[in-house]
Order: C-alpha cells, then structure tokens, then sequence
C-alpha cells in the first residue's frame, strides 16, 4: 500500500518510486513491474551516491538515451 509516488512506464516496465506507505512514512525506494513476466522487481538502491531522498509526490523524467531516472520535486 502505497500513495503520492512517482510511476512511468519504461520498456514494458512500471516504474514506481517513493511516496508514503500505510503508516504515512515517506519512501525513497524504487520498484519495478514486469509486464511480461507479471512480477514486482525491487531496485536496492543502497550502494546508489545520488540516491534520492524520501519524497511524497515527486515529479521525474526517464533519460531513455542514458538510461537514467530523474526524480526531482516533492515533499
């Protein structure tokens, strides 16, 4: 259960960062749904040196050419 999170579609992939769970705890965690194999993929992200910080309602852009997500904005 999640809300307020950022979600784009990438390569047959949902794409799903941040936002606040259940207990109204802002996230900075990254998933991703695999349309094809119908299977949720979690991203660590704790060896990342520009990991996000936890945000509700980010704004973001995915950098096809460089294969990057931007997040930017939010709480």
């Amino acid at each position: 259960h999640r809300y307020g999170a950022f979600i784009s579609f990438f390569n047959n992939y949902i794409i799903i960062f941040g936002g606040k769970n259940k207990k109204n705890e802002l996230l900075n965690d990254l998933w991703t749904y695999s349309i094809e194999n119908q299977e949720w993929i979690h991203i660590d992200l704790k060896n990342i040196v520009n990991k996000p910080s936890p945000r509700f309602n980010p704004s973001g852009e995915i950098m096809k050419s460089y294969a990057k997500l931007v997040i930017f904005g939010g709480e």
